[in-house]
């Protein structure tokens, strides 16, 4: 039973985004409470949203990784409350609903430099936390159709979409290929996140998020303010 961790943008208990983010992928990542479905029908709706829903509401700012050996948790604890003391907080001016990698998500209605950095920052400083990736991990990430730049950030971090190949946003559906559906399922979220759109994004916080091993959902670990 092996743990993996991630540092994650997820909104606050304040916020509208919370709110309503929570109720479509139906879980609450904090409490760990199922959530009953959206108000609006969609057909099969807890299959459309397992996976978002196994990773909690959010954005990735460093993608789920294992410690290494001789890290514990409250190394990393320890580190990011050091890390938030001094980074600054990102904004994001409103968001829009879109695609990316067939996912349906949310993403920001303009580019964010702040929100890149801080990024970028979170994926370099924590990765001495980071346990190489077994070979079984290594195959399936370089399993995917990548670039050869995206192959380079893989076997340096683990990840292909970091740092320049980074892009915010909030996985709301599995891949859907069906086009029919997918503007289906597209016009239902549009009305569902209606509320919120227009609001701008404050990443506040960087948020440790944990689970127990591969078959557990993500769920909220500890807040880390951020610097105004």
């Amino acid at each position: 039973m092996t743990a993996r961790y991630a540092i994650y943008y997820y909104p606050r208990v304040t916020d509208p985004l919370q709110v309503v983010g929570n109720r479509w992928l139906g879980r609450d990542p904090e409490s760990g409470v199922e959530l009953p479905p959206p108000e609006e029908p969609v057909p099969d709706w807890r299959i459309l949203t397992a996976t978002p829903r196994h990773y909690g509401l959010h954005a990735t700012l460093k993608p789920p990784f294992r410690l290494r050996p001789g890290a514990v948790e409250a190394d990393l604890r320890d580190a990011l409350g050091a890390f938030a003391a001094r980074a600054r907080a990102g904004r994001i001016d409103g968001l829009q609903l879109g695609e990316i990698g067939g996912f349906l998500a949310l993403l920001p209605a303009s580019l964010s430099a702040g929100v890149q950095t801080l990024a970028a920052q979170c994926v370099r400083h924590f990765d001495r936390f980071r346990a190489p990736p077994t070979s079984e991990e290594t195959a399936k990430r370089l399993a995917r159709p990548l670039t050869p730049r995206q192959q380079v950030l893989t076997a340096e971090w683990g990840y292909p979409y970091v740092l320049d190949e980074y892009r915010f946003h909030i996985t709301l559906t599995e891949p859907i290929e069906d086009p029919v559906q997918r503007e289906r399922v597209r016009r239902v979220l549009v009305e569902h996140f209606q509320p919120v759109l227009a609001q701008p994004v404050e990443i506040a916080d960087l948020c440790l998020f944990a689970q127990v091993d591969r078959q557990a959902a993500f769920g909220l670990v500890e807040r880390f303010r951020l610097q105004p």
